[in-house]
């Protein structure tokens, strides 16, 4: 019953480490606010580690994400097929059971265990591209906002 949270979980997940890589990427290129749009997360997160010497070429779960995002932002109208055979006594039962239902690639994609997976391993690539790329600041601060009013009478 949690699969339109745990969807959620991943979209904003994959948007993190995406604007994490715009952040720094304007920091490592002079142009990136002209080459940033033309990239995918992959090319961006690729350039970026390459400049600062960190090997991502295992991190098999950071493209699965990807792909993941790029299935939610590029969506496509797909034919699925699947064929199962069930006793008739729990046919009413399968038609009520959503796990049942034939699902795509990235909807089999959306389960907690992923979801934490996912969360971890971009925090620890964002952690490891900050120490590397030698921030002084801490990658998970946003920031401070100050306001002030006056009281008229």
């Amino acid at each position: 019953g949690s699969f339109h949270q745990f969807k959620a979980s991943f979209i904003f997940t994959v948007f993190t480490l995406e604007a994490y890589l715009n952040h720094i990427g304007a920091k490592f290129f002079r142009n990136w606010i002209d080459i940033e749009r033309k990239l995918g997360p992959q090319k961006k997160l690729n350039m970026i580690a390459k400049r600062i010497g960190v090997d991502v070429d295992s991190w098999q779960a950071l493209e699965e994400l990807f792909r993941f995002r790029n299935n939610i932002a590029h969506a496509k109208s797909v034919k699925i097929k699947s064929t199962e055979t069930l006793p008739i006594d729990r046919y009413d039962e399968a038609l009520s059971n959503e796990n049942l239902f034939t699902k795509t690639e990235w909807e089999k994609y959306i389960t907690r265990k992923n979801a934490e997976k996912a969360r971890e391993n971009v925090g620890k690539i964002i952690r490891i591209f900050h120490k590397t790329g030698k921030f002084d600041d801490s990658p998970f601060f946003s920031g401070l906002q100050v306001h002030t009013g006056t009281v008229k009478e």
